[in-house]
């Protein structure tokens, strides 16, 4: 499994999708949007000596 990163074209806002393949993530990211999105990146998560956070949307403070 990869953790595949994209950024939509209107917003610039990004998806971090965890899948088998680029193809698979794409496809995930079609059902659940509407706005245009463009492949940024990927990695395996054995590259990452970290935590990796998908989403978090409570505020820093």
């Amino acid at each position: 499994m990869k953790i595949y990163k994209f950024k939509d074209e209107i917003d610039g806002n990004f998806a971090f999708i965890i899948a088998k393949n680029e193809d698979e993530a794409a496809a995930t990211l079609t059902i659940t949007s509407s706005i245009p999105f463009k492949f940024i990146e990927s990695k395996n998560i054995e590259e990452h000596n970290r935590p990796v956070i998908l989403l978090n949307n409570i505020l820093p403070f």
